[in-house]
């Protein structure tokens, strides 16, 4: 019984031997990879940015200072890889065990093209430029849209508030399904499968006609209409990180004009970022959403009901930098 048992014993210590032996097999050496996201601008740090040491299954987020962390990451050379919504950058580190490697500061920059298509009161131009981003105005869209080749160009297409809306007239016109309307059918089609194939979209009050045509009978976005009234709105932050960007759970949003699109409920799938109780010209609406998402495919559509003028607050201006990267 005796050498039976000791057998046993001598089994247990080879076994325990060959998996922890010297030489280290069945161990990984790691070390840890620090560094910030910023913006185009090098000045604008990206909260939530996934950040990956490419191979390794070590990823991470970063934070409001657009501060990341990669701990046990294997030594080696490694490629950081940091994304958020159509922006990318990338950096190559050396990885020591047991030491923290400073990966320094990673400026995104977009995957595609960034277009706008230009509108009256909303100079989304102007806050793509300061944050570093340059842009291509869509003089036009009838043109542009109407080729699939030519879309595929671009990651973000911007619609900005009073643009020129006949680019949709024969579908708000009732004309989509006579001759008139063919040419416009296919580029109803070819924008819907922008976004469906991985391409985002923003939409500002009253370019809600663009929400309106591609995802028309309210699928996604019932609009009241034109019926905001001038004021000022403290709005609901339902989205953690916008919290945590404003460091608070409300956002000044600021209506210098009346006539503004008021958005009077959403479909299931569709995010609401911010809502918040309205003063409209069909008496007070509570919980009205006032900045939305949501996915089609692999792309994004983002709308607000503000934008960026004379009106913007400290918050919108915020806020409004935030969604250039979500999209």
């Amino acid at each position: 019984m005796r050498k039976y048992s000791l057998g046993i014993l001598t089994l247990i210590l080879l076994l325990t031997l060959a998996g922890c032996g010297g030489g280290g097999t069945g161990q990984t050496e790691a070390g840890t990879v620090e560094g910030f996201v910023y913006a185009p601008d090098k000045i604008t740090p990206i909260i939530g940015a996934t950040v990956t040491a490419e191979g390794t299954g070590r990823t991470t987020t970063t934070d409001v200072k657009g501060a990341y962390k990669l701990t046990g990451v294997p030594v080696g050379t490694r490629k950081i890889i940091a994304v958020k919504g159509s922006y990318r950058a990338e950096t190559t580190v050396t990885v020591t065990k047991g030491e923290t490697i400073k990966a320094g500061q990673l400026a995104l920059a977009p995957i595609g093209k960034i277009g706008v298509v230009k509108g009256v009161y909303d100079d989304v131009g102007q806050v793509l430029t300061a944050l570093g981003i340059t842009y291509e105005v869509i003089e036009e869209p009838e043109i542009t849209f109407a080729s699939q080749t030519a879309l595929a160009e671009y990651a973000v297409i911007f619609f900005a508030c009073g643009f020129e809306f006949s680019l949709f007239d024969p579908f708000l016109e009732g004309y989509e399904d006579d001759e008139i309307g063919e040419t416009y059918k296919v580029i109803r089609a070819n924008l819907q499968n922008f976004v469906k194939q991985g391409g985002s979209i923003y939409a500002s009050d009253w370019a809600s006609v663009a929400v309106d045509v591609l995802y028309p009978d309210n699928e996604k976005i019932k609009f009241l209409g034109q019926y905001g009234r001038e004021q000022t709105i403290t709005a609901s932050i339902t989205n953690p990180e916008i919290q945590s960007l404003l460091g608070k759970n409300t956002a000044d949003i600021n209506f210098d004009l009346p006539g503004w699109v008021v958005i009077d409920s959403v479909a299931a799938g569709v995010t609401i970022d911010l809502r918040g109780t309205v003063e409209t010209y069909d008496g007070r609406k509570t919980n009205i959403p006032l900045m939305v998402h949501f996915p089609d495919g692999k792309g994004n559509v983002v709308y607000t009901s503000f934008h960026n003028e004379a009106q913007v607050t400290d918050d919108m201006k915020k806020i409004l930098d935030y969604l250039v990267f979500s999209l």
